[in-house]
């Protein structure tokens, strides 16, 4: 689909994506290299790689859960040969693999069910995997860049 436009231009236009969703990174690239080639607007495309569980990975992303819960839930994922024992990623796509099994007992109490498209704990997962429509990774980026070029863009409209 096309970026929004203001006033029947668009001023800026980025695009985050997840490195192996490529459906929807090949789309973005598309528009963003369209844009870009006529001029139309200042475009980008932030192409984000799969996250590594890392220990704090779950309290990082989720209100409630403590560090030490998530220390725990990381190990276990681990244990359980779910990550990668060297680069912490997530191997399987969590939506097609049972690592609710692993994590069930770490959330009694916590009211998460674990069910996809409902559970924070799964959506997270599926960020981590690079699998997701969205994520608060790389939107200061996004901003950033559309704040300097809005500003640009201004500034060129000047008499």
């Amino acid at each position: 689909s096309s970026p929004p436009r203001v006033g029947g231009t668009v001023e800026c236009a980025v695009y985050i994506t997840m490195n192996r969703d490529t459906r929807t990174d090949d789309k973005a690239k598309a528009i963003v290299a369209d844009l870009s080639k006529n001029n139309d607007a200042r475009a980008k495309q932030i192409r984000l790689a799969p996250l590594p569980l890392l220990p704090d990975y779950f309290a990082n992303r989720i209100k409630g859960i403590s560090l030490d819960q998530s220390q725990t839930m990381v190990s276990s994922l681990r244990q359980a040969n779910f990550l990668d024992s060297e680069t912490h990623l997530f191997l399987q796509d969590p939506r097609l693999s049972d690592w609710r099994s692993i994590l069930q007992p770490h959330v009694v109490g916590m009211g998460d069910s674990l069910v996809a498209d409902e559970s924070p704990i799964s959506e997270v997962l599926n960020v981590a995997h690079g699998m997701h429509e969205m994520t608060r990774d790389g939107v200061e980026e996004a901003l950033s860049f559309c704040m300097k070029n809005t500003v640009s863009i201004r500034s060129e409209c000047r008499v």
